[in-house]
C-alpha cells in the first residue's frame, strides 16, 4: 500500500498544477516527509528532481544539519543494512551554523540520487538542528 506521503512525491513529475499542490503540501508536511522524497528521487524525472530540491529547501529552512542517510532492505520480515553510496563528506564544524545547513543540503542531494532502489529499500536520514549541539542544561 502506498502511502499519501509517497503519492505526493511522485505528484512531483505530474502536471505544473498537480506538481505544484504536491510540493505545497509535501512543505507543510515538514520534516516527516524528507525521508519519502529521499527514497522517491531516483525514480523522478529532471521536473520532479527539480521539484523535490525545492522541497528540500523550504524544509531545510528550518535549519536542519543533515548528518547522513542509512539504507535498509526489508527481506523476509527481517532488516538488513545497504550499501551505502560511499559519497561521504566532512563538515566543517567551525562554519556558521546557516553554512552548515546549506552544505549537508548540497551533498545530501547527490547521496540521494545514488541511494540503491526497490520496493523493500528504505532510507533513514539523520538530522540535527542548533539545539542539538548546544542542549539545554
Amino acid at each position: 500500500m502506498t502511502s499519501h506521503i509517497e503519492t505526493l512525491v511522485r505528484q512531483l513529475d505530474g502536471k505544473a498544477v498537480e506538481s505544484y499542490d504536491a510540493r505545497a503540501e509535501l512543505i507543510w508536511i515538514g520534516a516527516d516527509a524528507i525521508p519519502a522524497v529521499i527514497d522517491g528521487l531516483p525514480s523522478l524525472g529532471g521536473f520532479g528532481q527539480l521539484t523535490a530540491i525545492e522541497v528540500f529547501e523550504e524544509v531545510g529552512d528550518h535549519a536542519q544539519v543533515i548528518l547522513h542517510s542509512q539504507f535498509w532492505r526489508v527481506d523476509a520480515g527481517r532488516t538488513y543494512g545497504v550499501s551505502d553510496t560511499g559519497l561521504d563528506w566532512e563538515l566543517d564544524w567551525t562554519a556558521p551554523w546557516e553554512h552548515l545547513v546549506e552544505e549537508s543540503r548540497v551533498w545530501s542531494l547527490p547521496e540521494a540520487s545514488e541511494a540503491p532502489v526497490g520496493d523493500d529499500i528504505f532510507v533513514a536520514p539523520t538530522w540535527i538542528d542548533r539545539t542539538d549541539l548546544h542542549p539545554e542544561r
